[in-house]
């Protein structure tokens, strides 16, 4: 089977991990496999030799990198060219001006498959063109638009998602409450939405988390409980504000075992890190920046914690499950489709105290910690359900 994969870049982020991952299952499955990327990023290395790898045209590449890159080299070429198409996409719209860039563009056919693979909605101007590309740029026999974040918490438009997900045959998600959600937000698709779950590479994972590099940055012996975070530091759906206000209640109730680091780069790090400051809390909780390897610091932790307001079905926490880590949760949609609440990790409510208290209670008696890693060594992911479901979608059965 021939398979096109677009999207938009392989900077650091879940979508991204998720996109690789994919990759490296079908091309086991002896799949010729091409991947359209707008621009590039730290993962492009990641991609398996056997994925045939294009790249999109200079405007292109700038509109799919991060703002914040740019903005550090204000003299050079790329920050002023990305300027200029900053007021073109205004002066235009968003629709018209891909197009004209998709027209510079290498066009693509001939594809049994082609998948539409970022969450492609209209918020800001650059972080859209996915769809589009597939939708009126590749010919396929089947064209299949992939869905990660809940249509309602996302704040997706629905006119706007009526229209473009018209174009496709399939519409997938990765949880089967993200899928519940889009059949309720376009239920005029119902019948063309469908799940398929993140893959995982296993021994990778594992592998990776044996480097010595990106360890954890306080000495293993120590009696504190280590506490992890890995994600894109963006308060607005990840609410790592939470993070603060959570450390706070548990200094000031006289709960200081811990060590919090939190690994990830995005628009409020430098904030974060200020506020983490300002608190006086930099002895507890630190922000670590961006690591390609997260792993380690994973591995070596005794609980992952995840803040998020929505997601749709965060590739790290099964990292963290795979790595023998319980997780410590918010209730975003698919969060019992991944954590078992009081088995491999816990489920909290939806508001920082209740968060508070359930680490409260964890950092109070560890030996409850150590029932759920237990139970996680007892019970190790594998990849069986999410292939079935891809198979399924590839229609190679059913």
């Amino acid at each position: 089977m021939k398979i096109l994969f677009v999207g938009q870049n392989l900077q650091q982020g879940g979508v991204q991990i998720a996109l690789v991952n994919t990759l490296k299952e079908l091309v086991k499955q002896q799949h010729t496999i091409d991947l359209f990327l707008f621009g590039t990023g730290d993962y492009a290395s990641e991609v398996p030799p056997e994925v045939n790898f294009y790249q999109g045209t200079k405007g292109l590449q700038l509109v799919a990198t991060p703002y914040h890159k740019l903005a550090q080299k204000k003299n050079s070429f790329d920050y002023w060219y990305r300027l200029g198409l900053t007021m073109a996409v205004r002066i235009k719209n968003p629709h018209r001006f891909y197009a004209d860039l998709f027209k510079r563009q290498k066009m693509f056919g001939g594809y049994d498959v082609a998948i539409s693979y970022f969450t492609d909605i209209p918020h800001g101007y650059f972080n859209q063109g996915t769809n589009q590309y597939v939708a009126d740029f590749v010919e396929a026999r089947q064209k299949i638009a992939w869905i990660h974040n809940d249509p309602f918490e996302g704040h997706f438009e629905v006119d706007h998602c009526r229209r473009v997900y018209g174009n496709f045959d399939r519409i997938i998600c990765v949880s089967e409450a993200c899928a519940v959600k889009f059949r309720q937000f376009l239920p005029e698709y119902a019948g063309k939405i469908g799940t398929v779950y993140n893959f995982f590479p296993l021994e990778e994972i594992l592998e990776k988390a044996q480097s010595i590099k990106s360890a954890m940055q306080i000495p293993l012996d120590t009696p504190l409980i280590k506490l992890v975070t890995v994600a894109r530091i963006d308060n607005q759906q990840k609410r790592l504000d939470r993070i603060l206000e959570v450390g706070k209640k548990l200094i000031e109730n006289k709960v200081t075992n811990f060590h919090w680091e939190i690994i990830g780069e995005g628009p409020d790090l430098k904030s974060n890190q200020e506020q983490i400051q300002l608190a006086g809390l930099e002895r507890f909780i630190v922000y670590r920046g961006s690591q390609l390897n997260p792993y380690p610091a994973i591995a070596q932790s005794d609980l992952f914690v995840l803040t998020s307001q929505y997601e749709g079905y965060p590739m790290v926490v099964n990292e963290a499950l795979i790595l023998g880590v319980p997780v410590v949760t918010t209730p975003y949609a698919a969060a019992a489709e991944q954590v078992e609440s009081g088995c491999n990790g816990i489920i909290t409510k939806m508001d920082i105290e209740d968060l508070y208290q359930q680490l409260k209670r964890l950092l109070e008696d560890p030996a409850k910690i150590q029932q759920l890693k237990n139970y996680i060594q007892k019970h190790p992911l594998t990849n069986q359900m999410a292939m079935e479901q891809l198979d399924i979608v590839l229609e190679k059965k059913g």
